[in-house]
């Protein structure tokens, strides 16, 4: 099951409604949960009805701001246990599965002066009801520091609402993918200011039946807030099978005769491998006489030492050998492992035949890592990039836009 959370800033925009049908129709949600629509209850209606979905329930704005909308398909049947322009409480029931479930969808106060009354009238909202619950939307507050970037430093007191009321529930987190923070202002240079607000939290009986759930942080498009696609049962995704030497394989006599071919140990440890995730930042803590120590040559007996230190049967590091593997063809291997660690000490730069590797993986005409730009930037910039085509009705000019990514989708094929 597939449900939409989204803040959409105002309903009634060409732009958001847009991306709205497009998020529709790429996911194919369940139930759709919409705050901050700026709309009448009958224009809601309208829009619920364009996108093919033939129930809803709306929560009017109040004066220009606020409005809450519920909408959901054929698939599942909605109790409403309460509504308010904060909340929408709901008990639903799956079809397909036949058993019910609990979701809270939340728009939580934006300002300081309602939050206190709010969260204290929700404190104890799981009640009696002992069913897998979901609370999702824009909480409009955050749990951590690194949940926010820009502005004025995080003070635990002011944002401690959320926090207890994961704890007084026994709620936790739910895992997202996609860009860290959910909102931004938007504001140029030493202005901009991006928090993560939005999110979705369960209890425990939730996660015992969907262990794998997620949610996606789709782009920011018609919108400061992303739109949260939560997945029940997300589908797997297979990386490329790496490369792994089996300890047993030592016992056997041909093992030696394979390894002693020339180039063989090289091209089994050089291969592809999925460098996805990127080391974390290490701090340089290192004192004079640790340096000196380390600036000095190394030698054949601590290569050695450092290979016969590892632990023969432990997990294997990126090129997929165990420590056994160069134990026990150390008197094959060792020219090649000590000359390459005494040429990338004594000359600073990796040998060719590594470094074909390391070149393959970043190309000359890649725009992720650029000074001054996000990874996530080249997302919005793309998407900014297609609504403003689909959008354009009038003028002159002809434009037309190109997705030429070819060269990643083809890059393991050999």
């Amino acid at each position: 099951m597939i449900h939409l959370s989204w803040n959409c800033h105002g309903l009634g925009r060409t732009m958001t409604k847009t991306a709205l049908k497009e998020l529709i129709f790429k996911y194919h949600p369940n139930i759709v949960f919409l705050s901050e629509t700026r709309l009448k209850n009958d224009k809601v209606s309208e829009i619920r009805r364009k996108c093919n979905f033939p129930f809803g329930i709306t929560v009017k704005p109040v004066k220009t701001g606020g409005g809450l909308a519920l909408w959901w398909d054929h698939s599942v049947v909605v109790q409403v246990l309460s509504k308010s322009k904060n909340l929408i409480d709901t008990i639903i029931k799956f079809k397909a599965y036949g058993s019910h479930i609990r979701i809270s969808w939340f728009y939580g106060p934006p300002k300081k002066e309602f939050k206190t009354a709010f969260w204290n009238s929700i404190t104890n909202l799981a009640g009696s009801i002992d069913l897998p619950w979901l609370c999702a939307g824009d909480f409009n507050e955050h749990l951590w520091p690194y949940e926010k970037e820009g502005g004025k430093p995080w003070d635990p007191g002011k944002h401690r609402f959320l926090r207890e009321f994961m704890d007084t529930n026994d709620l936790i987190d739910v895992p997202f993918k996609g860009q860290r923070f959910t909102w931004s202002n938007n504001w140029p240079g030493d202005g901009l200011i991006m928090i993560r607000l939005d999110r979705g939290v369960v209890n425990t009986q939730w996660l015992e039946r969907w262990p794998s759930m997620c949610v996606l942080h789709s782009p920011m498009i018609g919108s400061d807030h992303c739109p949260l696609i939560f997945e029940s049962d997300p589908p797997f995704e297979k990386g490329p099978k790496s490369f792994k030497f089996e300890p047993m394989w030592v016992e056997d006599p041909e093992c030696h005769e394979v390894i002693d071919k020339p180039g063989v140990f090289l091209l089994m440890s050089c291969g592809p491998r999925d460098w996805s995730q990127a080391s974390a930042a290490i701090h340089p803590i290192v004192t004079d006489d640790m340096n000196q120590s380390m600036c000095k040559p190394i030698t054949e007996e601590e290569v050695k030492d450092a290979a016969f230190q590892m632990g023969a049967h432990k997990a294997p590091g990126p090129d997929g050998f165990h420590g056994i593997f160069y134990q026990k063809f150390w008197n094959i291997i060792n020219e090649t492992i000590t000359g390459t660690s005494t040429e990338f000490f004594n000359s600073g730069e990796i040998s060719g035949s590594i470094n074909i590797l390391s070149i393959s993986l970043i190309s000359p005409f890649q725009c992720a890592f650029l000074t001054g730009r996000q990874i996530q930037d080249n997302i919005l910039v793309a998407h900014e990039a297609f609504h403003y085509l689909k959008l354009k009705k009038s003028g002159k000019n002809h434009e037309l836009a190109l997705k030429l990514d070819m060269s990643k989708a083809y890059d393991k094929v050999e």
